[in-house]
């Protein structure tokens, strides 16, 4: 990867933090939906379900580790999260971007969290110091990076001996390739997700070539409107089956 395209990635990632309450990830029938997906339990969940379930399932006998290591931290919500649940007491936090890492370092100051020492450094080049952490929590990070055997290579040499990795990863096409048929889908589905839940990259699932001019853009709506219209769904039925998985 060349210097420019690194810096474009770094000022991809530096922009404004998300408000994670607002996306599609933190709308609270999918947070409740996914957490029943994964651990088999009905509840009512906030928006650190998936750690306090990682910790409670998997690292409640081995917490406070003494050194932990967070990849591609961004603007450091995961690492202020596992301080308030106790998990380390330090932690090394790692993002390409300088101004994710500025902003991380603001908030975990604020936060009184004075535990977190937040680096900038490209992972496909790191080399990490060998059995040095306890813990490394890789929270969807893994499928960002272009050199990933060489990664997982450091992440085993850093890892003391009985150290855990956590990884919360993405799973399916290529690079987040959707097909035309899931774009469909999700343009479909999205809209009845109310305005203030919805991502704020759901520009990203309308195709290239109906974005821009305008007139492409109000045919692609119009054609959407009239397929839902037409397609005789109930969608006032639909409703997560919170019996999956049996």
């Amino acid at each position: 990867m060349s210097r420019k395209e690194k810096l474009k990635i770094a000022q991809h990632w530096g922009q404004s933090p998300p408000d994670v309450s607002k996306s599609f990830y933190g709308f609270p029938p999918i947070r409740d939906y996914l957490f029943t997906c994964i651990s088999g339990r009905v509840e009512k969940t906030e928006q650190n379900w998936c750690e306090r379930w990682t910790i409670e399932t998997y690292l409640s006998d081995d917490i406070p580790v003494e050194e932990c290591l967070s990849l591609c931290c961004g603007f450091g919500e995961i690492e202020r999260m596992l301080a308030d649940l106790g998990v380390f007491l330090h932690c090394t936090a790692i993002d390409l971007s300088p101004a994710a890492v500025e902003v991380a370092r603001q908030k975990a100051k604020e936060a009184g969290h004075n535990h977190i020492d937040y680096q900038v450094a490209d992972l496909n080049d790191i080399t990490l110091e060998p059995e040095k952490y306890d813990l490394v929590y890789a929270n969807g990070a893994l499928h960002h990076l272009s050199r990933l055997e060489h990664v997982i290579g450091q992440i085993y040499t850093a890892l003391k001996p009985g150290g855990i990795l956590v990884s919360n990863e993405y799973i399916g096409p290529k690079y987040q390739r959707l097909s035309w048929r899931q774009r469909e889908i999700i343009n479909s589905v999205i809209h009845l997700i109310p305005i203030k839940y919805r991502a704020s990259t759901e520009e990203t699932y309308v195709p290239v070539s109906f974005r821009y001019p305008i007139w492409k853009r109000g045919i692609f709506e119009l054609y959407r409107l009239l397929t839902l219209q037409g397609s005789g769904i109930d969608f006032s039925a639909l409703r997560p089956d919170t019996n999956w998985p049996r």
